[in-house]
């Protein structure tokens, strides 16, 4: 992923994620996030290239399962997530596979987040 300020978008998705921030000691442009399996690396594109089209084709998608109770679940991610610095792109609803949310993150990347229902 693209950013201006790759710690702090990083920073950002450690927290959204429960992961953690990492930056390789190669690099000074260039973090991981890491959330048990998964990787996002975020970094300052070239100054050689234009930079890339943002939230175009595709989005994170970040799913928990409810605990219970999966408007407030979903309530309190994204009270959390904006306490962040995200913001709400379109309030949570409900579809067939659990409720969503659109976000967007620090920089206006827009991802998504959804509540699964319990099996």
């Amino acid at each position: 992923m693209a950013s201006s300020s790759p710690k702090e978008l990083s920073e950002f998705y450690a927290f959204a994620t429960n992961g953690q921030s990492q930056q390789p000691k190669t690099t000074e442009n260039f973090w991981i996030v890491r959330s048990g399996e998964m990787r996002i690396q975020i970094y300052c594109p070239s100054s050689k290239r234009a930079w890339p089209m943002r939230g175009s084709s595709s989005a994170l998608c970040f799913q928990q399962s409810q605990s219970g109770d999966p408007i407030k679940d979903i309530n309190e991610w994204v009270t959390s997530l904006v306490s962040r610095g995200a913001s709400v792109v379109d309030q949570p609803k409900f579809e067939s596979f659990g409720i969503e949310a659109w976000m967007a993150d620090p920089e206006g990347n827009k991802f998504l987040i959804v509540v699964s229902p319990t099996n």
